[in-house]
Order: C-alpha cells, then sequence, then structure tokens
C-alpha cells in the first residue's frame, strides 16, 4: 500500500469521523513483553516479543468478525483469518470500546504507517491509521533470553577441525546454552571469535568447521553445543548467534576458557580374546530342523556362561546362562541353546537357521565364568529354513463345490480341490500346514455379508509349510477392509497384529499358479488391498501367479518371487508398487512380467525394497506401463521410480576410537545414531582407505564390533556404520517407461556396498537410472551426512530414449550439510550404451547426454570417485558428462564440467 493509498484513507476517516474520537483509532505501544502469536496462521507465541498495538473507541455492542492489518510497503495480518496470512490477535473484554491488538514483527520496524480494516458481527466495517514505531523481529521474550556458560573440554568427542561430521578423537570444548526457544527447532548455531575463529552446526554452507547442538529431552530451553578447539581459545570472547526454523534468532557471548587442540578424548578400550585350541564342527539340521554344531577342546575348569553365534548377514544367536549377561549384544537376536556334554571339553549347540550358510563362515564368541572370552571361526554347512515347519500331514482329502471347505483344511494335509465354484462368507483361516491344489476351474468366491466385522485377509495363514496352488480367488462384492492392520490387509496374509499370537513358524510358504483379483472398488480412489502379504512369515515361493490388484509385500528371507504376471490392478483403485520387500536377505524378483491391461487401475511402482537387503537377485524382469505417465488423469503421486532402494540412516560417523591391529576389531566413540549390529557395514569414507568396507560379524558391545573382511590396518582417519543394502545385484531386466517423462526406471539411493547393476534394458523416462549416495535422514537431522555408496559396478546396460540418461552422484543441495575429505561414492562404469530414437531426437532442443557424474554444488570433488571405461552413445551424443568428482584419476570441481567417451 502506497504513502497516497494511506493519505486518501486519512481524508476519508477524517470525513467521516472514525480516528477522530467517534470510531476506532489505534495507538502503537511497541514490543512490551507480550507473545501472544507467531509467524504463522496457527495460534501460539514463538518466543519474541509482539508489536502491541492498543486500540480505543471501538463500538460497545459489536463483536469484530475479522479483520487485517496491513503495514506500508507489504506484510498483511489477519484477524479470525483464513490459513495464509500470519495470525493477529485481538484481545477484548465483552462488551468493551478497547482492545489489545498482537503481531508478530517481520522485519525491523522504524516507524512505517499501518492500515487496520475491522469487519464487525453486524456487517458493518471501520479502517483506520496507526502510526508505527520501533520493533525487531529478533527481540525474545524475557524469559527466553539466551545465555551460554563455557564448560571446556570437559570429555565428549562429537566433532572434527573441519566441516566433516563426527569426532576426531579430540576432547571438543563444550558450551551450554539455556534460554531457547522450546517452541521452535533451532536449525544452527554460528560461533564466531577473534579473526578468522569461526564454527557452525546445522547445514554450515559455508563449509567452517563443524559444530553439534544437542537439544537436551529434559529441558528443551537448554541444548549442549560442541565445537573443536583451535588452538588455546583461552580469554577469547565468542560470539553465538542461534538461528531458528521460523527464521528467527538470537544472540549470546561467552569468554572462553584455555583449551587444548591436542587434548585426546578418552578411548573405548578394545577387547581381548583368550588364544584357545577351541574347534567347532558343523553337523547339520536335526529332525526339528535345528542345526546342530559340536564344540571340542574347551578348557577344563571353566564354565561357559554365555555364546554369542553371528553368521555377518542378518543372523545372530545368543545364549545367556543368566539374564544380566551380555545385556547390549545384538538386540534382535534368536535363541542359542548349549549344551555341555559328558566330557567337559565338549558341547553341543543348536539354533534355527534363517538360510542356507553353505557358502558362510560364522563366529562363535564364548564366554567364560572367569570373565575371559574366546572366539571360533567354523565352516558352515548346507541348511533349509523351511525344514523348521511341522511336517504336512500324509492325509489327502477331497474337496467339491457345495463342500464346507472351511472344516476340511481345517484337518490338514493335502486338499484337493475340484473344479467349479467355492462361495466362502467369511475368511478362510488355516491353522495347520495344508496344502490346496485345484483342478483347472476351481475358483474360491469370497462374499463379505454386510454386518460382519472387517477383515484383515480373505485367506489367513497362521502355519508354515502352507501350499496355495491351481486356483482362483475372486470376490462378489465390495469388501469392508481392516485398514489399521500391519502392512495393510490382503487377499492372503499371514498372521497380523489383530491376530491372537501364534509360534508356529510361518516359513516355506508356497503360492504357485495362483490366479489372485482384488475385489471390486467400494469407493473413489481406493488403495487397493495387498493381494499378498506375508510380513510374519520369513521365507517361501511365490510363483508362476497371475496377479490383478494390489501389491505383495514381504519381510526377510530367503524368498523367490518368480515367473509372475502382473497384469495392473482393478479398476477405480490404485496401488503404491507390485512388491515391496523390506529387510530382505537371499531374495530371487526373477523372470516376472508386469503390464496393466485395460480395464486397471494406477500402480505407481514395480518394486520397492526398504531398510536392507543382503545377497538380494533381481533379474529378467519384465515391466512397461509402471509408473507415472505424461497422460495420467489426476494429481502425481510423487513416486517417478518404478525400481527403488530406500536405506538412509546413519548409526555412527567419524573417526574410530581405535582399532585392532589384525583389523578385525573396531571401536568407536558414542554412536550418533544408536548401536550397530550384525550384518551392518563399516565402511572408511576418510584416508588412504577411503572406499573399503567390511561386515560386522557380531557387535560385541554397543560401542566394539568385530567385522569380516579385516579393515586395512592403516588409511582408516574416519568410519561410516550403517543398516544397508549388501551385494546387491540388479541384472537383465527391461524397464519401459517411454510415456513418462518424470519416470526414473532403476533409483538405487543410500548405504549401498558392492552393487552390481548390469545388462539391463531401460527405456524412456527422465533418467534412466539414478545412483546417489543420498541425504541422511537420521541421525541428527535430515540431511547431516550422506549415506556412502560404495563398489558398485555399472556394467553393459543399455539406455534408450532417455532425455538424461544416467546418474551417478553424491546428492547436494541448500538442504544437505557442507562436508569436505570424506569418499561417499565409488563405482565402477564400463560399457554402458546410449541411443535415442530419431521421433525422440526430434523433440529435444538440447544436447544429449548418457551418463551424468556428479552435481553441481558438491564443495569436495574427491567426495565421488569413478573408474570409466567404453561408455558409449549411438548417434550423436555426450557419452559421460563429468560436472564434479574424480574420474579415473583426475579430480573435476563443481562448475568446471568435462566430457568423455565415445559416439559412434
Amino acid at each position: 500500500m502506497t504513502r497516497t493509498t494511506f493519505g486518501a484513507i486519512a481524508l476519508a476517516l477524517a470525513a467521516t469521523g472514525i480516528g477522530q474520537g467517534r470510531g476506532p483509532s489505534g495507538r502503537w505501544l511497541g514490543q512490551d513483553g507480550h507473545d501472544v502469536v507467531g509467524p504463522s496462521s496457527a495460534p501460539g507465541g514463538s518466543d519474541v516479543q509482539d508489536i502491541h498495538i492498543a486500540l480505543k473507541g471501538l463500538p460497545a455492542g459489536k463483536g469484530v468478525k475479522d479483520g487485517v492489518v496491513k503495514g506500508l510497503g507489504g506484510d498483511e495480518w489477519a484477524i479470525h483469518g483464513p490459513f495464509g496470512p500470519w495470525k493477529a490477535e485481538l484481545v477484548r473484554k465483552e462488551g468493551a470500546t478497547t482492545a489489545d491488538l498482537y503481531l508478530e514483527p517481520t522485519r525491523v520496524e522504524t516507524g512505517r504507517p499501518f492500515s487496520v480494516h475491522l469487519q464487525f458481527d453486524d456487517g458493518t466495517t471501520a479502517d483506520f491509521d496507526v502510526d508505527g514505531g520501533k520493533a525487531d523481529p529478533d527481540r525474545r521474550m524475557p524469559s527466553a533470553a539466551l545465555r551460554a556458560r563455557w564448560l571446556g573440554q570437559d570429555g565428549p568427542d562429537r566433532v572434527g577441525p573441519d566441516a566433516a561430521v563426527g569426532p576426531d578423537g579430540i576432547k571438543d570444548v563444550h558450551i551450554e546454552l539455556s534460554g531457547l526457544s522450546p517452541k521452535v527447532e533451532a536449525r544452527s548455531v554460528a560461533i564466531t571469535g577473534p579473526g578468522r575463529l569461526a564454527w557452525e552446526s546445522g547445514l554450515n554452507p559455508k563449509g567452517l568447521a563443524d559444530a553439534e547442538l544437542i537439544r537436551r529431552a529434559d529441558d528443551p530451553k537448554k541444548a549442549d553445543l560442541y565445537l573443536n578447539p583451535i588452538g588455546d581459545l583461552k580469554g577469547k570472547s565468542l560470539i553465538l548467534r542461534v538461528s531458528y526454523a521460523n527464521n528467527k534468532s538470537d544472540t549470546a557471548t561467552v569468554v572462553a576458557g584455555q583449551t587444548n587442540p591436542e587434548l585426546a578424548a578418552a578411548k573405548v578400550p578394545l577387547p581381548t580374546f583368550a588364544k584357545l585350541p577351541i574347534r567347532a564342527r558343523w553337523e547339520g539340521q536335526d529332525d526339528r530342523g535345528e542345526v546342530r554344531l559340536t564344540v571340542e577342546s574347551l578348557p577344563r575348569g571353566r564354565g561357559v556362561v554365555a555364546a554369542v553365534l553371528g553368521d555377518g548377514v542378518q543372523g545372530a544367536w545368543v545364549f545367556r546362562s543368566r539374564s544380566d549377561l551380555l545385556p547390549d549384544v545384538e538386540p534382535y537376536a534368536r535363541p542359542l541353546s548349549f549344551e555341555r556334554a559328558a566330557d567337559p571339553t565338549r558341547a553341543v549347540l543348536r539354533f534355527a537357521p534363517i538360510r542356507d550358510m553353505a557358502k558362510s563362515t560364522p563366529t562363535l564368541r564364548l564366554v567364560f565364568d572367569d570373565d575371559t572370552s574366546a572366539l571360533v571361526r567354523l565352516a558352515g554347512g548346507p541348511c533349509d529354513p523351511e525344514r523348521m515347519a511341522p511336517a504336512l500331514a500324509p492325509e489327502t482329502h477331497q474337496a467339491r463345490p457345495g463342500d464346507d471347505l472351511a472344516a476340511i483344511v481345517a484337518r490338514g494335509g493335502t486338499v484337493r480341490l475340484a473344479a467349479g465354484k467355492y462361495p466362502l462368507r467369511r475368511p478362510l483361516v488355516l491353522e495347520r500346514p495344508v496344502r490346496i491344489v485345484g483342478e483347472a476351474g476351481a475358483i474360491l468366491e469370497f462374499t463379505q455379508e454386510s454386518g460382519d466385522p472387517p477383515w484383515s485377509a480373505a485367506i489367513k495363514v497362521h502355519a508354515g509349510r502352507t501350499t496355495l496352488e491351481g486356483f482362483a480367488v475372486r470376490f462378489a462384492g465390495p469388501v469392508r477392509w481392516a485398514r489399521d492392520v500391519d502392512h495393510g490387509p490382503a487377499v492372503i496374509g499371514s498372521t497380523d497384529n489383530r491376530d491372537p499370537a501364534h509360534n508356529d513358524p510361518e516359513v516355506g510358504i508356497t503360492l504357485r499358479r495362483l490366479d489372485l483379483e482384488s475385489p471390486p472398488v467400494s469407493g473413489p480412489a481406493e488403495e487397493a488391498p495387498r493381494l499378498i502379504r506375508l510380513a510374519t512369515a520369513t521365507c517361501g515361493r511365490i510363483e508362476s501367479n497371475r496377479l490383478k490388484g494390489g501389491m505383495i509385500e514381504l519381510v526377510g528371507g530367503p524368498w523367490r518371487v518368480v515367473d509372475n504376471q502382473y497384469l495392473g490392478t482393478v479398476p477405480g483403485t490404485f496401488c503404491f508398487g507390485v512388491l515391496g520387500v523390506h529387510r530382505t536377505h537371499d531374495l530371487v524378483v526373477a523372470g516376472n512380467r508386469a503390464r496393466p491391461v485395460a480395464p486397471a487401475g494406477k500402480t505407481w511402482r514395480f518394486l520397492v525394497l526398504t531398510e536392507s537387503g543382503s545377497h538380494d537377485i533381481i533379474k529378467d524382469n519384465e515391466v512397461v506401463g509402471i509408473g507415472p505417465r505424461d497422460d495420467d488423469p489426476g494429481p502425481n503421486a510423487n513416486a517417478p521410480e518404478i525400481v527403488l532402494t530406500e536405506a538412509y540412516s546413519l548409526h555412527f560417523e567419524g573417526r574410530p576410537s581405535a582399532l585392532s591391529a589384525d583389523g578385525r576389531l573396531v571401536a568407536i566413540p558414542e554412536p550418533q545414531g544408536g548401536p550397530a549390529r550384525g550384518g551392518d557395514v563399516v565402511a572408511v569414507v576418510a584416508g588412504p582407505a577411503a572406499g573399503h568396507w567390511s561386515r560386522i560379524v557380531q557387535a560385541i558391545g554397543p560401542r566394539v564390533y568385530l567385522v569380516d573382511p579385516p579393515l586395512p590396518g592403516r588409511g582408516v582417519e574416519a568410519v561410516a556404520i550403517a543398516t544397508g543394502f549388501v551385494d546387491e545385484t540388479f541384472e537383465g531386466n527391461t524397464i519401459d517407461a517411454r510415456g513418462g517423462s518424470v519416470a526414473a526406471p532403476l533409483v538405487l539411493v543410500g548405504n549401498h556396498y558392492g552393487t552390481v547393476v548390469r545388462a539391463n534394458r531401460l527405456f524412456g523416462g527422465g533418467e534412466a537410472f539414478r545412483l546417489t549416495a543420498a541425504p541422511t535422514e537420521r541421525p541428527v537431522a535430515w540431511g547431516w551426512s550422506h549415506a556412502p555408496f560404495l563398489g558398485a559396478r555399472i556394467e553393459s546396460n543399455t539406455l534408450e530414449d532417455s532425455a538424461r540418461g544416467g546418474t551417478v552422484a553424491v546428492e547436494h543441495s541448500p538442504a544437505i550439510k557442507s562436508s569436505r575429505g570424506r569418499v561417499y561414492l565409488t563405482a565402477t562404469l564400463k560399457g554402458n550404451t546410449a541411443r535415442w530414437s530419431d521421433p525422440f531426437r526430434a523433440r529435444q532442443t538440447g544436447p544429449l547426454t548418457a551418463l551424468t557424474l556428479g552435481e553441481p554444488g558438491a564443495p569436495d570433488p574427491g567426495e565421488l570417485v569413478v573408474t570409466e571405461e567404453g561408455n558409449r552413445v549411438d548417434g550423436i551424443g555426450v557419452p559421460v558428462r563429468v560436472r564434479s568428482g574424480r574420474v579415473n584419476g583426475k579430480a573435476v570441481a563443481s562448475g568446471s564440467a568435462r566430457t568423455t567417451g565415445r559416439a559412434r
């Protein structure tokens, strides 16, 4: 609003008498200690003093319905207004002619005028001006004033001397902050001192020395600030500026005490293990499916009070003679039995396997009653976790349409279904191992009665060694599903959170040659129920099925999802993916064909792997018409990735506290993201050994880990410890995203180690593939560091009609913390080919690039290390564009891109 407009309003008000003693008027009182509103439309203060305007002359018999306050040159506040403008609070006693108006300051005020518009509950209005005064958007409430207290180098080590995150082995300076706003997130603290002294927590866009701010859970007004000592800071005045998420800030000053930049932090001691001639031998599985080990040459006179067996993948088994022993080891460990033989030098151990261990080298740790321990490595052997389930009863039962199918399957054994329709008016519950085999034309048709409670599954599997084969599942009408069930309701589901507990191990579930279809839609834009949800089962097979409907949801492994045909979801519904799997190992997804067939709803993705995976193989699948399409009706689901992996968390990053001479034991300071477990990865991210990674065989404690292969004895300056994807293979898949300009056929992000992407054919999409060291979600804050992507091999892939080709990068943006001196991605790109059809080329306006390495804005090209060889384009185009990184030994800084490769 211009001054001319304000003047016009003033003349109009003068003519009506408003503001001349005969109508409302306002007087600027400034910031006088009130905090009623904040920088949003929501009610509540922000610990910043509000602008206070005193109103008088309000009509006694009229309530204020709403209003607007505007400042000259911009800014608007709403009284009882809609979401959008910041809230203005009008405080008035009923019937009073005076009131108090409170505004959150948006800027430093020096005296500009404000206009006030009020609308009363009888429809009349009033408009008047208020002469402004002084205000500061950073002037906090007296109770919220920031204070800093110097505690010195009192022990912790959380940061180092540069922008990279994590400890460096030197005791940090500790400063206690109080008076922080408990209502708003403190995004960063900038610390400056004389000369060039500077540190910053948070995103640290200038790449200063890192600082860490940790809010106290017991008192949100307090926090601990840690920074690395730079020389002796004694007597230096440090200015601390806290920046909040609402763009407010506050400052405090502290005088530093004496510091020693070489004062070493306390080291975590490494355990010692007795060198004893103990031997362990694999004996195989017994009749109950348990693996039997024998241990020989145990020391006489020493009892074994605890034992831990680890396979370095996901398995850990623990024996404790007392509940207080090994309290911190392997939080998800399974039971391990330990029996001393008649000969005191021998013992027998038994455990339930989770995978074939024929190629494994498990490690056994024994803890003796004199507090000594020993490690024993042994050769694993073949085993099958499906043998843990009770055997299938030998009886065979014949079922025909009209029979009580629920009563027949309750007997267990084998049930053969004659051709025909089997009407079912309630879920079919399988309490015992059963094999149901249908003849051609056998159909189970479910009908839900109007008064029935919601279903969590139509077919419920409670027992291992259950096989469903050769029949169809249909629904006579819509179904009311229990949407609160873990992982969602399903056509076929294992035991869920709505069921009583079942002790039978749900292993060896086989679904073969089924024809599954979700029920018809019951409402608009409805998510289809899962076709198959086996989240509480641990292994099995899903083979040669015809599928139309929602996704398949699995956990653990081994699983085989092979040769299935997916035809899309039913009309009027959507599903987020064909297959969603979590914490997998030994998963095989191979030979599947996914192509929606009209009429069909919307399927957004083919495969999503989350949290972790080990030795999974995704091979020879054909995916067409899945993912976002340019002709999709309605809003985009923000799911451009057709194949996606997600694992973005770290347990720890920084300098180890100690490393054993043989490289097998590593100790760390306090982990920022909680303790790791067996199967997690210790990756070297700084030093001459950067790029090396090892798996944790056992967690000796929350801060000490046994790893294999050994870490290098030298060159380990910083490590990242994470749960992620190890030795994953994506090979021979065909993913056709043509017609979806924002689609991305293959997106592998976060915590990958040894991943192979080979001989895939990727068509269309904005990006054919995207393989990145992604920003972390945890610990500390989003974007605190990067999830490493190390040892990738990207070979012999074909990219066709992709707008931007493939990307390999460490991700950067203004929302990701700056770092230097760390290696977050290493990869080999060899023999990949890109081509673009003539019609596609005709639609493009700029040059076409096959492979892009790095991202602009990278503060350190050394974070990305790539070997590139034999990549090419068919026709005109750029084979490889390097935006930032170290490629074939040569560094390319951000902003100085170069190209390589060849065209033919």
